[in-house]
């Protein structure tokens, strides 16, 4: 039997064996239940979830009928060659947590954007401390909320254009470009505030869609589940005494 990582978020659960990290499949759920396959099975579940708790829960529920041992990641202060900078630690979400831990060690300064239900904005000092971050609505939640507050906005997607001549491009313009900006502007923010040059990391559902807009960032994928490997790597070595 061989061991899973599992990437419980707001709208998709992905998985992948820990033999082959690398060949990630996916789901989409509802809010109150996820079809497993059949054959997902082994010894070990490692586990990361931003979920609501009864989604959390059912997953669990699932897992352990199907697995000797679950494990559940949580974000810790420190961890490897990663100090996080909250004062509280289980405030920052395990998902922002591992993210981070799937880019330490870095080189230089860098800022790690998270695109998925929400913007997510980190930084990273080059020797692994966590600057701090900040939490904004995505894309995807800005049209959201402008849609549930205008029943005249179309729903059609849209293309991003600099200025746009119709509602249905300006739509998607204003919501893509306001992310956009904001991690510029971040990424300005974080160079003056070390005084070297910084490295910019995208991952997430939604960072293709930021990524022609901002061509010198690096696009990952994964990283949850990344970090969640790490994080089961560094418990599962044994310590010497």
């Amino acid at each position: 039997m061989t061991d899973y990582l599992f990437d419980l978020g707001n709208t998709r659960l992905k998985w992948a064996t820990i033999d082959s990290p690398l060949s990630i499949q996916a789901l989409a759920h509802d809010d109150m239940r996820i079809a497993l396959p059949p054959e997902v099975r082994g010894e070990t579940a490692w586990v990361a979830s931003v979920a609501p708790t009864p989604l959390r829960a059912h997953l669990l529920d699932v897992l352990s009928e199907r697995f000797v041992r679950v494990h559940c990641a949580q974000t810790q202060k420190h961890f490897g060659d990663l100090t996080i900078a909250y004062p509280v630690p289980g405030q920052l979400g395990v998902d922002r947590f591992l993210s981070l831990l799937a880019c330490v060690p870095v080189t230089q300064a860098t800022l790690v954007a998270s695109v998925g239900t929400a913007l997510t904005l980190d930084a990273l000092a080059p020797t692994g401390r966590h600057i701090g971050g900040l939490i904004a609505p995505s894309p995807q939640l800005m049209r959201l909320a402008l849609e549930g507050v205008s029943e005249r906005l179309p729903s059609a997607s849209g293309e991003v254009k600099a200025f746009a001549d119709n509602t249905v491009d300006a739509l998607a313009s204003g919501c893509v470009l306001s992310a956009v900006a904001l991690i510029q502007d971040r990424w300005r923010a974080l160079e003056q505030h070390v005084g070297t040059p910084v490295a910019c990391i995208l991952h997430g559902g939604g960072a293709a869609q930021l990524h022609p807009h901002l061509p010198n960032a690096t696009l990952e994928k994964n990283l949850v589940l990344r970090g969640l490997n790490v994080w089961r790597k560094a418990l599962q070595t044994p310590r010497m005494s």
